[in-house]
């Protein structure tokens, strides 16, 4: 019968928002925390919408993940297997399914148009990725950045469509 080898609890909460996404995501893999990028990838994505997260850690790895995540300001913090449960059980974020991409004049995303869907709970996150891939465009002889916007709803688009439009942003549509 394979050995069991006991993980240690953990809290994870970021000094600051934005946090450094891809060293996170490293380690955590590379310290054991998760055997997948995509497993990795999800709980860095909802220690930005909401912390603190847990993850699970051997100890023979406990010392090396607390000083590089401590370097990447993030504050780690033991804690018992029942504490653990509860924060992991009310911190899950509920995400948005519902992909709509959206097209700004301009590099960055507006910090009020976030708010402000967000707020209405129209939207859970903005990610950029695939087609919105983080690169400022040249098009039709203008500049344009893309963003996916994560609905909860469908029903949700017409006015997710009326207040990106008071931005001068544009709903791209599914051809």
């Amino acid at each position: 019968m394979p050995e069991q080898i006991e993980k240690i609890p953990l809290t994870l909460e970021p000094k600051s928002q934005p946090m450094a996404l891809v060293p996170v995501m490293y380690a955590l893999k590379e310290h054991g925390a998760f055997d997948s990028w995509s497993a990795a990838r999800d709980l860095v994505m909802d220690l930005q919408l909401m912390a603190p997260q847990v993850v699970y850690v051997t100890k023979a790895k406990l010392k090396k993940f607390k000083t590089v995540l401590e370097s990447l300001d993030i504050i780690i913090t033991e804690v018992s297997a029942k504490k653990a449960a509860k924060i992991a059980l009310e911190n899950k974020p509920i995400r948005g399914e519902i992909k709509v991409q959206i097209r700004l004049p301009q590099p960055e995303i507006y910090k009020e148009l976030e708010d402000t869907l967000t707020s209405q709970k129209l939207i859970s996150h903005i990610k950029s990725g695939d087609n919105a891939d983080g690169i400022y465009h040249w098009k039709d002889d203008r500049w344009y950045q893309d963003y996916y916007l994560y609905a909860y709803k469908k029903s949700d688009i017409p006015a997710i469509e009326t207040i990106i439009s008071r931005y001068y942003c544009t709903l791209i549509k599914d051809e």
